[in-house]
C-alpha cells in the first residue's frame, strides 16, 4: 500500500499543502525551510500507522486528506467549538477530532476524538503510572506511546463502538516506518541499561541472522532425518551438464553464507556418474535447505554492497549470527567498538539497516534529514542508494530535505513547501 496522494490544511492555522505521487516514483523528496512542517508531515504519516491518535489531538490543523493505492482514503477532520482565549491549542475547549476510512470513496469506518475520551485517557495513563512497579520507572512508555503500542489500552476508550475499533483495525493494516533524524539517541534496556543506537542495530541483525542459522539448522536435520528414505525412491537423475549449471550458481550463494556465519558448508559435492542419483537428491535437500535465506540473502548482500561502497576509513563492515555487525580494522583485523565509529558511519549504517531490514514489500519508510553527519560524497548517493533498495525491496521511501546534495538534479520532482506557500499567496 503506498502513497498517492497527501494534503492539509490549516496547518499550524498557517500552510496549506497537497500533492501527488505517481506510481513510477518510488523516492519522494519534501523539501523546505526550517518550520514549514517536513518533519510533520512525516509524523503524520507515521503516526497513523502507530494508531497515535493523540498526536493529531495536540496538532493545530483543520482537515488532513491521505489517499493510498487501490482507493483507500483517511480523512482526518478538526473541529473546534468554543474557542478560549489561550496561547496553548492543545487545550482548546470542544475540540472534536473526525477520522474516517474510506474505500473506493465509500466511508468504511470512522472514529470521533472528543475532548472527554482524551480526558479518560490521561486518567487511564496517570493510574497505569501510579501502579507501575518500582522498577520500571525509568522506562515507563511516554502518554502517546501508552496507547500507540499496546493497542488494547487504546481499544479499550472506544469499547462497544464497532466503528471506531474497525477504524483501529484498519490503521493496523498500514505498512509505514519512520527514520527520525536523531538516529543516534540512546535508549534504556528492560534491565535499565543505556544502549546506544548504533548498538541496537548490531543486536538487531544478530537477532535476524541467529534466528535463521536456527530454522536453516532445523531443516538441515530434518532433510537427514528423511535422506534415507528419499535414496530409497530415487528415481530420476542430473545429468552433468545440468548438475554443474546447479552446482556453480549454488556455490557462490553457498560461499557468501558461510563468510556470513550461516552454513558450515561452502562448496557442492563434484559430480560423479556413477553416484548421479545420490548425488541429484544430495543437490535437492542443499537447495532446499538454504531456501530458508532466500530474503535475508538478498537483504544482506544488499546492505554489504551499499555499505562497501562507501569505503568506511582503514576498516570493513562484516556480519554474522554471532556478533551483529563487526568493524574490522584493515591494518591489524581487530574489530573496532561500534561505537568508536564516527557519527557519520553510525548514521549511515543505521539508515540503511532500518532501510533494508525494517522495510518490507510494498510499505512506506519515511525519513526525516538523512543528511545528519553525513559527508557531502555520501549525500550525493543517499537518493541512488535508497533507490536501489526500492527497486530490490519493491518499498516506496518520502524523504524530508533540505540538503542541495541529497536533492541533486532532482529538484524538478522535489515538493517544496516554500514554493508552494508563496504560490498560494499570490
Amino acid at each position: 500500500m503506498k502513497l498517492s496522494h497527501f494534503s492539509v490544511k490549516g496547518l499550524f492555522h498557517i500552510f496549506d499543502y497537497k500533492f501527488t505521487i505517481s506510481e513510477d516514483n518510488q523516492v519522494f523528496l519534501i523539501t523546505g525551510p526550517n518550520g514549514y512542517g517536513k518533519t510533520t508531515i512525516l509524523s503524520i504519516l507515521s503516526s497513523l500507522h502507530k494508531c497515535d491518535l493523540f498526536y493529531f489531538y495536540a496538532l493545530p490543523f483543520d482537515e488532513i486528506n491521505i489517499k493510498f493505492e487501490g482507493s483507500i482514503t483517511i480523512c482526518i477532520k478538526s473541529i473546534v467549538q468554543n474557542i478560549k482565549e489561550t496561547v496553548d491549542i492543545a487545550r482548546q475547549s470542544d475540540r472534536t477530532l473526525e477520522f474516517t476510512w474510506s474505500q473506493m470513496g465509500t466511508p468504511a469506518a470512522h472514529l470521533n476524538l472528543t475532548d472527554k475520551i482524551y480526558n479518560i485517557a490521561k486518567r487511564n495513563y496517570k493510574s497505569a503510572q501510579d501502579r507501575r512497579p518500582f522498577y520500571e520507572s525509568s522506562s515507563f512508555p511516554s502518554f502517546e506511546d501508552y496507547f500507540a503500542n499496546d493497542p488494547h489500552n487504546l481499544e479499550s476508550l472506544f469499547h462497544g463502538q464497532e466503528q471506531a475499533l474497525l477504524f483501529l483495525m484498519q490503521l493496523q493494516t498500514l505498512n509505514i516506518t519512520i527514520q527520525n533524524s536523531n538516529r543516534l539517541s540512546k535508549k534504556m534496556d528492560r534491565e535499565g541499561h543505556v544502549v546506544e543506537s548504533i548498538d541496537q542495530v548490531s543486536n538487531a541483525l544478530k537477532t535476524i541472522m541467529g534466528d535463521a542459522y536456527f530454522k536453516y539448522l532445523k531443516e538441515v536435520n530434518n532433510s537427514n532425518n528423511s535422506l534415507y528414505d528419499k535414496l530409497l525412491i530415487a528415481n530420476k537423475a542430473f545429468t552433468e551438464e545440468e548438475y554443474k549449471t546447479k552446482s556453480e550458481k549454488l556455490e557462490l550463494k553457498l560461499k557468501q553464507l558461510y563468510d556470513w556465519g550461516l552454513t558450515t558448508e561452502k562448496i557442492v559435492r563434484p559430480f560423479e556418474e556413477k553416484h548421479s542419483e545420490v548425488l541429484s537428491i544430495y543437490m535437492e535437500e542443499l537447495e532446499r535447505n538454504i531456501q530458508i535465506y532466500d530474503r535475508l540473502y538478498k537483504q544482506l548482500q544488499l546492505f554489504e554492497t551499499l555499505l562497501n561502497q562507501k569505503m568506511f576509513s582503514n576498516k570493513q563492515i562484516k556480519f554474522s549470527p554471532n556478533h551483529g555487525i563487526s568493524a574490522i580494522m584493515d591494518y591489524d583485523s581487530y574489530p573496532l567498538d561500534l561505537r568508536k565509529l564516527s557519527s557519520g558511519e553510525q548514521h549511515e549504517i543505521i539508515m540503511l539497516f532500518n532501510a533494508i531490514f525494517n522495510t518490507t514489500t510494498d510499505s512506506i519508510l519515511l525519513i526525516d534529514e538523512p543528511e545528519n553527519s553525513l559527508h557531502v560524497a555520501w549525500q550525493n548517493t543517499f537518493v541512488s542508494d535508497i533507490t536501489t533498495i526500492c527497486k530490490t525491496l519493491n518499498a516506496q521511501v518520502i524523504i524530508a530535505t533540505h540538503s542541495p546534495q541529497i536533492i541533486g538534479s532532482r529538484y524538478k520532482e522535489c515538493y517544496d513547501l516554500y514554493v508552494a506557500q508563496e504560490e498560494q499567496q499570490e
